[in-house]
């Protein structure tokens, strides 16, 4: 039973909420909403756990810091209020920025009078708790503080929707896995699931090909398809990418490239060819504690096969690109495990270096994944034996993508870069894998990235997001992987994975990977929906001319707005050909502008510079160009001539 400040509580909560959602532009999307849940629960419940929908349900948990003086509220109440405050100055900037965003369309109208009422009531209580007027209260007559709190509580994860960018450029990606894939097609709901992504605002899926058990969720002569879904004799991939073309939804296979299994079997192909698989310097098949089985990178064989499947793929399906994870030996989290130590790799190493690294003492992955390690800080053989196994990820990764392009020249090839979540180095995390990432970046094999950025921190995303840009130095787009698991613990629920769109969007990133799509929850659909997905985007990967051209509109029309405020940036002056590249040289030119433009007020994107503070125009205007700037970048490039400075 609830006590009847509480019920009090949800009464307002929810009826402010109705109320919110019967206004405007939000009102259509309660359709959209309901459908969601209906998808949910008649679709994805019997698979994955279903969350209940919090819509239009409140925020209510466990706390923020204590330490500060009390306030005269119970418990609860504190607690939201100190989540509040926190936030609060998030909120109040994202407000500021709106009018300018609005001026492109990527804040719809009416978020004026619910940004005032909050404000409004925002600052009533913050007058009612400062510590001269902790005794009194300022709250109309028959509204509690408490009820005043829960209620700005419940609006708040609405209003960051509403005043989040939605973006007209931009990759917005869906990882859909083979377990969740393999239910759809076995239903018959491939047109249920594309329609999902569709109303939810994604414009490109990654479908995973390859299960935990081993088996691919196509038919294919390279690897054995799923027994259920070959019963079927019906193609669901083919399916999925003629349904998801007629709505404009790019497909990348998402290709696990050296994962053979994660259930702790040898799985289809390796049972078949026990040799083909990494092993540790125990000389062990299995991985410790993950049940990982991996392919052995050095096996001309299994570099045969991988590159022979995904050749096949590119040939029979008409995919937009590729997207390649697993790139890298499956050395474990928190352990000392290495790989691989198997004859092959073993006598590859011993013809080059003329030494067994069998004989080498082991280095602790926690030196070795370390903030402060460097890699010539090993010994000189140890060095060589790193060396070695770095190139042959890199090797068999040009192998692979050369000849998928060969196929189809230009294909988007995505990859999923190692970062350091969790602490550590990001560049020491990626060798520790023996993942040098960098390297695929200077020899022009991947033109999208998609780090790891796992966490449930937006600060942790912003850090590992600024490490990964210096290292990429502008040779790809770069669209972070989002866990929603993660993001749905941050102290504001769903409302975190907004949090980290945000941080994306300030960095000026194309775009992002919303992982993944069995966790995502009901109010995860509905935020955005609503939110940062609430219009259609224009796909840079694939249409990176037209990208830049519809951002350069956008920041002409912003101009008077910024001159208006006072503003620092400056018009861009673009020869013809740079407003709709075609050409190296029309790339080049788009990018020195577009710098020199940027660099012009102030390198530093935060909120002064040496002229003064940076006007909330300028701020938006300076995410179009970075936006811009980071397409741009990436496509001068893929562009550049062999005879600059090119291998």
């Amino acid at each position: 039973m609830l006590s009847r400040g509480k019920g009090r509580m949800l009464s307002k909560a929810v009826t402010t909420r109705v109320k919110r959602l019967a206004r405007g532009t939000v009102a259509p999307l309660v359709v959209s909403s309901l459908t969601y849940l209906t998808y949910l629960v008649y679709s994805i419940y019997p698979i994955y756990p279903i969350y209940p929908a919090v819509a239009i349900a409140p925020v209510v948990r466990a706390a923020g810091d204590t330490s500060a003086a009390p306030l005269p509220l119970p418990q609860t109440a504190s607690d939201a209020w100190r989540r509040i405050q926190s936030i609060w100055p998030e909120l109040a900037e994202l407000a500021a920025e709106a009018p300018a965003w609005a001026v492109v369309g990527a804040v719809t109208p009416g978020w004026e009078e619910e940004w005032h009422d909050a404000q409004s009531l925002h600052d009533r209580l913050a007058a009612s708790l400062a510590p001269s007027t902790a005794a009194g209260s300022t709250q109309s007559a028959g509204e509690s503080l408490d009820d005043a709190i829960y209620q700005l509580e419940a609006e708040i994860p609405v209003l960051y929707a509403r005043l989040l960018p939605s973006r007209s450029v931009e990759i917005r990606i869906l990882p859909v896995d083979a377990s969740s894939f393999t239910q759809f097609a076995l239903a018959g709901n491939i047109d249920l699931l594309v329609g999902m992504a569709k109303s939810a605002g994604f414009n490109a899926i990654f479908l995973e090909t390859l299960r935990d058990d081993g088996y691919l969720v196509y038919p294919s002569t390279w690897g054995e398809e799923a027994p259920e879904l070959a019963a079927t004799r019906r193609d669901a991939f083919a399916e999925l990418i003629e349904a998801a073309h007629t709505e404009s939804i790019a497909v990348f296979p998402w290709i696990k490239l050296l994962f053979a299994t994660a259930n702790g079997q040898l799985g289809p192909v390796i049972s078949k060819h026990p040799d083909w698989a990494a092993v540790q310097q125990n000389g062990k098949i299995q991985t410790v504690p993950y049940n990982f089985v991996w392919f052995n990178p050095a096996h001309p064989e299994v570099r045969d096969f991988l590159t022979s499947q995904i050749k096949d793929l590119v040939e029979r399906y008409q995919i937009d690109g590729i997207q390649l994870d697993y790139v890298r030996y499956p050395n474990n989290y928190g352990t000392d495990l290495d790989y691989s130590y198997d004859p092959v790799t073993i006598q590859q190493f011993k013809q080059i270096y003329g030494f067994d690294p069998k004989q080498l003492p082991p280095i602790p992955a926690e030196r070795r994944g370390s903030s402060t390690f460097r890699p010539d800080d090993l010994p000189e053989e140890y060095q060589s034996w790193n060396a070695f196994r770095q190139e042959i990820i890199t090797s068999l990764l040009t192998r692979v993508v050369r000849e998928a392009q060969a196929v189809r020249p230009g294909l988007p090839i995505s990859v999923a870069p190692i970062v350091a979540t969790w602490g550590g180095g990001t560049y020491q995390q990626a060798l520790l894998w023996h993942q040098n990432w960098p390297v695929w970046l200077e020899r022009r094999l991947p033109n999208l990235l998609s780090p790891l950025t796992y966490t449930d921190r937006a600060a942790v995303l912003d850090r590992e997001l600024s490490r990964v840009e210096e290292l990429a130095q502008g040779r790809a787009i770069i669209a972070p992987s989002l866990s929603v698991a993660a993001a749905n613990d941050s102290e504001w629920g769903a409302l975190g994975l907004l949090q980290q769109i945000r941080v994306v969007q300030r960095h000026g990133a194309a775009g992002y990977r919303v992982f993944a799509f069995p966790h995502l929850r009901a109010d995860n659909w509905y935020s955005l929906r609503t939110g940062p997905f609430r219009r259609p985007a224009l796909n840079p990967v694939l249409r990176p001319a037209e990208a830049v051209a519809t951002l350069l509109e956008e920041f002409t029309a912003l101009l008077p707005e910024i001159n208006r405020t006072g503003g620092r940036l400056r018009e861009l002056v673009l020869p013809p050909g740079a407003r709709r590249p075609g050409s190296y040289r029309d790339w080049l030119a788009l990018e020195r502008a577009v710098a020199s433009t940027v660099a012009s007020a102030g390198a530093s994107a935060g909120a002064t510079t040496s002229d003064g503070p940076i006007t909330a125009a300028e701020r938006v205007g300076r995410q179009i160009l970075l936006e811009t700037l980071a397409i741009a970048r990436a496509e001068l490039w893929r562009w550049r001539p062999a005879g600059l400075g090119y291998e």
